[in-house]
């Protein structure tokens, strides 16, 4: 932000005759852009200042006035942002009771009006204030912004690792699945084959009901073990040992002779 007299400065400095301003809404206000002398137009600018009323002013000098298409000056302009005040006017508006009258300013917002002069209901605060408080405004919403981001960030985070684990305990159930539906099926051929199932008396003495159960839930725990393991050695496990029990039915002398095959190893 500069005062008004370095623009006037600059121009003769560097032979700008040329400019537009807009306000702080950067809506365009007034332009000098017609051929004439440097001091003519600086003369155009000071005549623009001393009707503006209070605000914020954006001016562009330019070195030349060539336009493009669109009606925009095609150089690259010296931008300079004023903080103009009634007070900085040649010829200050009257004041009537202590309150200045305007006469024939730029249209300008109560509430922007009321801000400047630090006057009305808001008690003495001025323009610095009101700016301080719309850069606070901005870097709050920049703050939410960044928090929405990182919450979203998180959510499909957890999307994520919801999914894997969801995929990971479907996996793992459909492997037990899979392999207590090979045990249901193998494991009377098998039992049958390794001697397992109701053991005959040992010395003429009968074997009780919770050793029989317990044995047998020790065979079923080996197939259990064994058919893991093979899960993981051969991948066409499933289909090998149903051909083993399709052995067993269609052949059981071929499939006595696997077995013994298979204890001597």
């Amino acid at each position: 932000m500069v005062k008004q007299e370095f623009i006037y400065q600059a121009m003769r400095e560097m032979d700008m005759r040329f400019f537009t301003i807009t306000d702080v809404n950067h809506n365009l206000v007034y332009a000098w852009l017609q051929p004439g002398s440097l001091e003519d137009a600086i003369r155009k600018l000071k005549g623009f200042f001393q009707n503006a009323g209070t605000q914020i002013y954006h001016v562009n000098v330019y070195k030349t006035n060539e336009l493009r298409a669109n009606g925009e000056p095609k150089g690259v302009p010296f931008h300079y942002e004023v903080m103009h005040t009634e007070s900085m006017q040649d010829n200050p508006p009257v004041q009537i009771n202590g309150v200045p009258t305007p006469q024939n300013t730029a249209p300008v917002s109560a509430m922007e009006n009321m801000l400047a002069r630090g006057s009305g209901m808001m008690g003495g605060v001025g323009m610095d204030v009101y700016l301080n408080a719309k850069d606070k405004i901005l870097e709050l919403q920049l703050m939410i912004q960044k928090l929405e981001m990182e919450k979203q960030y998180l959510q499909d985070q957890l999307s994520r690792k919801e999914s894997d684990l969801r995929s990971e305990f479907d996996k793992k159930l459909n492997n037990e699945t899979r392999i207590q539906g090979i045990v249901q099926q193998v494991l009377p051929t098998v039992m049958g084959a390794f001697g397992g199932g109701a053991q005959s008396p040992m010395n003429g003495i009968p074997q009780t009901e919770n050793n029989t159960m317990n044995q047998d839930q020790d065979t079923k725990n080996k197939v259990i073990n064994a058919v893991n393991e093979l899960l993981k050695l051969d991948p066409d496990f499933a289909n090998n040992i149903a051909a083993l029990a399709e052995l067993a039915k269609k052949n059981p002398q071929m499939y006595q002779t696997a077995v013994e095959m298979l204890k001597k190893f």
